[in-house]
């Protein structure tokens, strides 16, 4: 930029036009070449900056891009994979008893032989219209529902606390909140507390997988 300003004085000089012009005039001209000067060099300096911080935004984009797919294949892979076998035991759905003289000794049965005995059974999960039939089957075993079901009355930030205070835990996939399962997954998985996974939210199952609890983690007289 100093030698533009140079170039610019000397075409002035060698032309003989500074012998025309006043002092003062030639002082001018030569403040506001500066002042031009001067800007074209801030300009360009703000023009550089623009485009390395454009650069910079449209590499960092790409990296969140590249890292957020990452996440949601990762996310998506684990409810793909069947590792949830690796830390809690999933019970298949069963299909509905028939007779339900039998399913009323049977139940009888369970209760006489594996009783909860005033334990907690914390439900996450499972459909919503069956917690009646799931709060009477367990308090037939002697033992205490608890229930979260991940829709806007309950909040994800209260479900570690739920797990910590119950005593065994059942969760039925096929309804429930992904951010809840992931969260009873690493729960149980490293703390060791029971639990069981159904296949299906049905009463059949449930009653199934409670069996399964009970057996995993019976009462100690």
């Amino acid at each position: 930029m100093k030698f533009l300003k140079k170039l610019v004085l000397a075409n002035i000089t060698s032309s003989g036009a500074i012998s025309h012009y006043h002092s003062t005039d030639f002082a001018y001209t030569d403040t506001f070449l500066s002042y031009c000067l001067r800007n074209l060099e801030k300009l360009t300096y703000r023009l550089n900056k623009y485009l390395l911080i454009r650069k910079r935004a449209h590499s960092l984009k790409q990296e969140f891009d590249h890292l957020k797919q990452k996440m949601i294949n990762a996310r998506l892979g684990s409810f793909k994979k069947p590792q949830v076998i690796d830390w809690a035991p999933l019970i298949k759905a069963t299909p509905p008893l028939k007779d339900n003289s039998t399913h009323s000794k049977d139940q009888a049965d369970y209760q006489n032989h594996y009783q909860l005995a005033g334990r907690s059974v914390l439900c996450v999960g499972g459909h919503i219209k069956l917690y009646p039939k799931y709060n009477q089957l367990i308090k037939s075993f002697g033992g205490d529902l608890m229930t979260f079901h991940g829709d806007s009355n309950d909040h994800l930030d209260n479900l570690p606390q739920l797990l910590e205070e119950s005593d065994l835990i059942i969760c039925p996939i096929d309804c429930v909140n992904h951010e809840a399962f992931l969260i009873v997954k690493y729960y149980c998985k490293y703390s060791g507390k029971p639990c069981v996974l159904l296949d299906r939210s049905g009463i059949n199952t449930f009653c199934t997988g409670i069996h399964m609890l009970i057996n995993i983690n019976p009462v100690t007289s």
